[in-house]
């Protein structure tokens, strides 16, 4: 008996590390893509006044 608590507490907390990691990964890629049109825009504007 005592095993099988011992197994769920281990899935639970499993599946809580990973739901936290994927929340965080989240956050962070939305930075990133945002980060990513900044620099875009501002390629473009680089392009504009070159020409």
């Amino acid at each position: 008996m005592l095993i099988y608590l011992a197994i769920f507490a281990f899935v639970v907390y499993f599946l809580i590390s990973v739901l936290q990691f994927m929340r965080t990964k989240s956050h962070n890629d939305k930075l990133l893509l945002h980060k990513m049109d900044d620099i875009s825009q501002k390629l473009d504007e680089l392009k504009e006044k070159k020409y």
